[in-house]
């Protein structure tokens, strides 16, 4: 295997896991380990699971299993497709690589109907060699033979201009994307089969119709320019810049969302305070209970830290270093549910130390010796209980034995606000009966680096023989936005390209346009228009095709917006504004692409456009 990110690797043995501990041998509820079956044939995998569900169904008769299943699911369906809760890290996501590998195709689809549009306006600049080539005895098979052989030369030549940026902008994308470094491109296959597909098919699609258009004028008509005031070319030019406006307009609401999105989760209020908190892992072996009442008064006692707490978990990690367990229900309920609950140890200072919200009830006392928990108001809602004050003092029946409900803590987000809570139970643990594994240490504001040095100078004075190993716990949390982040930063390179392309498209259309409508110009400048009222009268036709692409966008945009944030548990509403703000942009850079050629042309002497025939 390789790219593992595990340096060490140990025989495990069941049997021998299974003897440290009583009655495990004939438990499948345990989820503590990650377990994977190499099959002697790839095409048995459907049989495998044939068998996976009459083994589910003898389980369930032998009543080893009620509500859950033993599932399996191939190694290269992990990465992107898994939604099981107990993934070693947190994974990419299918729908977000279809939904860029889709707008990377509108940005084809843009640059492809910008050159359609260029080439068809330009035809009416060949017309006159279309005609005089015809009457020389050409045919139109060779015509258009002609003009998409000129595109494919076009395009080949775009593709190798092409290779030499994606080796320029290969090294940037592979930091954004966060790839390995020993990631090859042009080495791969695929790459080179796709590339050539595409350049292939965009050669098709792009030089077809033009050489259609071209070859079909007719000699006379051409000689004659006649075919300049066909409303045909000049219909089809409106409907191409509708299109890729809108293709624009689209890919910039879903940017500014994404974008609003993303802020949102950031901001939200995490219902912990992980801000200048400092976790330190606990130095395993080595530690007791004195040397860990020792570091903690230390760091107390100490003017740059608040508070310190001992736990096995830590707002941002992932559910695997949780403990888990079923059938946690209200002694006295009629109705006891299956459900997951996570379950935390932690000592009496976790809930001062992320200055979390109790709700009701109260905190666990130092050294507690009563069988009692903490719940957060998910959990409560999960039992039933409208209030949290209904839950208090309740007994609870979890492995084998009943707890009493100390107090109720708001739900804190223990993974990205893009989840929903999860019901949670925190249990009363120190270092004398329970393996803790981390520190929250709470530093008073300044210098981060000062205030590690000072708790690294506490650690190694406490434990002398243990490496003193830390993170910060709000930036080791955000790693959790690390997947959308990127794919912000992807799509808004895409749609950035998405703009320049279209504004050049709209720059070189205004350029015809003019040339064509120079004489007009001239003359209005001659019977007094004024500057102001040129560049209203040209720039307005195409600010109504822009308007018409924003109208076709808006539903569009908002089915797709809809369904993107459906896989958030906490989401932005849609407001007005957010069509709005791009809407604006659009017009703008439509605006600016027509104006850098309009004024040109409007500030110039008329003569010179009126003695051209």
């Amino acid at each position: 295997m390789t790219n593992c990110k595990y340096s060490l690797a140990l025989s495990f043995s069941l049997e021998t896991f299974w003897a440290l501990e009583i009655d495990r041998k004939d438990n499948w509820n345990d989820n503590n380990t990650f377990t994977y079956l190499l099959l002697d044939d790839p095409s048995n995998y459907g049989r495998f699971l044939t068998n996976l569900e009459d083994l589910n169904e003898r389980l369930k008769v032998e009543e080893k299993l009620s509500a859950e299943r033993v599932a399996a699911q191939l190694m290269k369906d992990i990465h992107l497709h898994s939604d099981k809760s107990f993934e070693a890290e947190v994974n990419g996501d299918y729908y977000s690589v279809i939904f860029l590998f889709g707008i990377a195709i509108l940005v084809i689809v843009i640059a492809v109907v910008n050159y359609i549009n260029l080439s068809t306006a330009k035809s009416l600049d060949r017309a006159k060699e279309v005609g005089i080539r015809k009457v020389l005895g050409s045919s139109t098979s060779m015509l258009r033979s002609q003009f998409f052989t000129e595109s494919v030369i076009l395009n080949f030549l775009a593709g190798l201009i092409a290779l030499i940026f994606i080796s320029i902008a290969l090294g940037p994308f592979k930091v954004l994307a966060s790839l390995p470094d020993d990631f090859e491109l042009f080495t791969s296959a695929f790459f080179w089969v796709s590339f050539g597909a595409i350049l292939v098919l965009n050669s098709l699609v792009s030089g077809i119709f033009p050489a259609l258009i071209l070859s079909s004028f007719k000699p006379l008509g051409a000689l004659r320019g006649k075919y300049g005031a066909s409303p045909r070319g000049a219909g089809l030019r409106r409907v191409l810049v509708v299109l890729q406006f809108a293709i624009t307009s689209f890919l910039l609401v879903l940017t500014l969302v994404i974008t609003q999105q993303l802020q949102h989760m950031r901001e939200k209020d995490l219902g912990a305070d992980i801000e200048r908190v400092i976790a330190v892992n606990v130095p395993g072996d080595v530690i007791t209970e004195q040397g860990a009442m020792a570091f903690a008064s230390a760091v107390r006692n100490h003017q740059d830290f608040n508070e310190v707490s001992a736990t096995d978990c830590l707002p941002g990690m992932p559910a695997h270093q949780m403990g888990t367990t079923t059938g946690v229900n209200p002694v006295d309920a009629l109705e006891k549910p299956n459900n997951n609950m996570y379950i935390m140890f932690a000592d009496a200072h976790f809930v001062p130390t992320l200055n979390i919200n109790l709700l009701a009830g109260e905190n666990f006392r130092e050294k507690e010796v009563e069988d009692v928990m903490i719940v957060n108001d998910e959990a409560m809602r999960v039992w039933g209980y409208a209030t949290p004050e209904e839950v208090l003092d309740h007994r609870i029946g979890m492995w084998g034995k009943e707890w009493q409900v100390r107090g109720v803590f708001e739900s804190f987000h223990q993974f990205s606000p893009k989840e929903p809570h999860i019901p949670m139970i925190l249990l009363y643990g120190d270092h004398a009966d329970s393996d803790l594994s981390f520190f929250g240490v709470r530093a008073t504001a300044g210098d981060p680096k000062e205030k590690v040095a000072a708790l690294q100078t506490i650690f190694e004075l406490t434990f002398p023989s243990s490496s003193f190993e830390y993170f910060f716990l709000d930036e080791f949390f955000n790693r959790q936005y690390n997947e959308d982040r990127r794919f912000q930063q992807v799509f808004g390179v895409l749609t950035v390209f998405a703009m320049v392309i279209a504004a050049l498209g709209l720059f070189g259309l205004a350029s015809f346009s003019i040339a064509k409508r120079a004489k007009e110009i001239g003359i209005r400048k001659v019977l007094g228009a004024t500057v102001t009222q040129l560049v209203a009268l040209i720039s307005s036709s195409f600010l109504k095709l822009v308007g018409i692409s924003f109208l076709i966008t808006i539903p569009i945009a908002i089915y797709f917006i809809n369904d993107w944030l459906s896989g958030f548990s906490y989401r932005i509403a849609l407001s007005a504004w957010m069509f709005a703000v791009p809407a604006v942009g659009v017009v703008l850079v439509a605006f600016l692409s027509v104006l850098a050629k309009t004024y040109g042309v409007s500030v110039q002497n008329p003569v010179k456009s009126l003695r051209d025939e």
